[in-house]
């Protein structure tokens, strides 16, 4: 288990490759994962990418000012099939996030319906044609 802030900082940007992948499989306690939140933007992404990470924190990531942070979490296994996030991000300021969630295989058909009329036609084109592949 990940003891502190600073232990996970240390494990992420160690050289070592047993150390990375400490940061990426191990668990911490919410009080340094909230510790973690108020460091930049680099340790926040890298908080999104360990696989423990709990859903509160997670939630409040989704909501990041650095578009990075929010594309990782929005890429998160986890939230996957979490109807919550997935229309948060479908609402996202960022293109490549609408878009991540127009490949969603479980974004609702609502959502992709939503994601087909988007101004951007990267992101509308993507949904289109999810929404074909889906036979809809």
């Amino acid at each position: 288990m990940i003891e502190s802030a600073e232990e996970f900082i240390r494990l992420r940007f160690s050289e070592v490759p047993e150390d990375y992948q400490r940061s990426h499989l191990e668990p911490a306690s919410i009080e340094v994962w909230r510790e973690l939140l108020t460091k930049d933007a680099d340790v926040r992404y890298w908080v999104a990418h360990n696989r423990t990470v709990p859903i509160e924190i997670l939630e409040i990531l989704s909501n990041d000012p650095d578009a990075k942070v929010r594309e990782r979490v929005a890429g998160k296994g986890k939230i996957a099939r979490t109807i919550s996030f997935l229309e948060h991000f479908s609402k996202d300021s960022e293109e490549k996030i609408r878009r991540k969630i127009a490949l969603n295989k479980f974004t609702p058909v609502y959502i992709l319906e939503n994601l087909a009329k988007d101004e951007c036609a990267w992101v509308s084109d993507t949904a289109k044609l999810e929404l074909k592949n889906r036979n809809i």
